[in-house]
């Protein structure tokens, strides 16, 4: 029987390396997020106007559908073992710490 943590190392360097399996996380991630658009743009839900012929769709559909796309990037994004620093969330704060404490 294969232990758990040598698949989840085989799975993080597929997602890393693999350049199939990163665009099909990709298609997986924005997927629900899409068709929360083209479901809710069909049900002609809650549309915002923004002057001529721009308009956000809003409404649950889209909602649920982006959060649920933010699920699961989280979700892979653990998978690949990524952090903060991975989207370069931590870095920038600490340079304008640093600037801050150094005049």
């Amino acid at each position: 029987m294969k232990e758990p943590i040598a698949d989840q190392e085989k799975l993080t360097s597929i997602l890393q390396t693999n350049k199939l399996a990163i665009l099909l996380e990709i298609v997986v991630v924005f997927l629900p997020f899409i068709l929360g658009l083209i479901l809710s743009d069909r049900l002609g839900n809650d549309r915002i106007s923004l002057g001529g012929n721009l308009f956000i769709l809003g409404g649950s559909i889209t909602y649920l559908g982006l959060t649920i796309s933010l699920v699961l990037l989280w979700v892979f994004s653990r998978i690949r073992s990524a952090s903060w620093h991975y989207f370069g969330l931590f870095q920038g704060m600490r340079r304008e710490i640093g600037n801050k404490r150094n005049p």
